[in-house]
C-alpha cells in the first residue's frame, strides 16, 4: 500500500474525530451540577470537615481500625 505524502497529514485529524466519536461528544468531566467553583470548592470543604469529625469520633471511641505493616 503505497500512500502519498500528503495524504497522511489529515490522520491526527481523523484520529480526533473517532475519539469524539467514540466518547459521544462527552467532557472528560462533566460538570452538570449548577455550581460555581466557589460552591463547588465549599461543598469540597463541608464534605472534608465532616470527614475528619467522622474519624475523630471513631478514634475517641475506639472503633477506627489502624494498620500497621
Amino acid at each position: 500500500m503505497h500512500v502519498e505524502f500528503g495524504e497522511r497529514g489529515n490522520q491526527r485529524e481523523r484520529d480526533r474525530e473517532r475519539a469524539q466519536a467514540r466518547a459521544g461528544g462527552k467532557s472528560k468531566q462533566p460538570k452538570g451540577d449548577g455550581l460555581t467553583p466557589e460552591q463547588r470548592r465549599e461543598r469540597m470543604l463541608r464534605h472534608y470537615k465532616k470527614r475528619r469529625q467522622g474519624r475523630r469520633r471513631n478514634l475517641q471511641e475506639g472503633t477506627m481500625q489502624v494498620v500497621v505493616d
